[in-house]
């Protein structure tokens, strides 16, 4: 009678800055990867996110009000695909703020250009909003009749927004602020198809481990699906990046002021 083996637990960790939105130019990420046993992680510097909403289902993940301002925004989870192997899947979606100031396009862009961030894709280029996206997975393979095969596993999205915040529109011209207003819900848009991006590819992982196909032996399937980790990580950079060609970084959105 053969014993059945522990199930080997990997963990991978991407972190990557997306891009962005307004000032003139641009922003995203690189990763470097570091192995030590049975662990391996890939990060790059991210921002901190504040008002952590999550949801593991195919439930839209809300971003509760920022203080001051109605940034009520809803983003829908891509409902779960079916799989073999149960992946516990999670997703995670924080705004987080920055004062402008100003009553006069001339200040209120001088206030924006002070918050600009650069691009990490891009060798120039600053940009008004952006967004930071975070990739983890952690899965447990084992032994079985069919060689080695995944046993379960869960996945983490975690997605934090930047955007632009007017302190007071006291004193601010009607006009201008109608333009600041239009700026804002262009950057929104933007940003949340980069939130659309993430999450779609989060869950277009999920389906791939859930669904590995099992190898002759774990020895083999361990770096496969290291590489699977691997490969998903680039194809959502990829997919950010050609967002922001597409869109010019929000510009053929709407998304520039003044």
């Amino acid at each position: 009678m053969n014993s059945k083996p522990s199930p080997v637990l990997v963990s991978l960790v991407g972190i990557l800055v997306v891009c962005c939105c307004l000032a003139s130019f641009g922003a995203v990420g690189l990763t470097g990867w570091a192995a030590s046993g049975q662990w391996s992680d890939a990060v790059l510097s991210g921002a901190a996110g504040v008002g952590t909403d999550a949801t593991a289902s195919g439930d839209p993940t809300p971003i509760p009000a920022v203080s001051g301002l109605n940034y009520n925004l809803v983003v829908p989870t891509p409902t779960a695909p079916a799989v073999v192997y149960p992946i516990r899947f999670d997703s995670q979606l924080n705004v987080v703020t920055y004062p402008v100031t100003g009553t006069t396009a001339t200040a209120l862009s001088r206030s924006l250009d002070l918050h600009a961030r650069p691009d990490p894709h891009e060798a120039t280029g600053r940009y008004y909003a952006r967004t930071d996206w975070f990739l983890r997975a952690n899965w447990n393979v084992k032994s079985s009749a069919r060689g080695c095969e995944v046993d379960s596993g869960d996945i983490t999205m975690a997605i934090t927004m930047t955007l632009p915040v007017i302190a007071t529109t006291t004193g601010v011209p009607t006009d201008l602020l109608a333009r600041w207003n239009t700026f804002v819900n262009n950057t929104i848009t933007h940003e949340v198809g980069h939130v659309k991006l993430n999450l779609q590819g989060a869950r277009a992982y999920e389906w791939t481990l859930g669904n590995f196909p099992p190898a002759s032996n774990c020895d083999t399937l361990k770096p496969r699906l290291k590489q699977l980790f691997d490969s998903n990580f680039s194809a959502i950079d990829r997919a950010n990046v050609d967002y922001d060609v597409t869109t010019q970084h929000g510009l053929k959105q709407g998304a520039v002021f003044p």
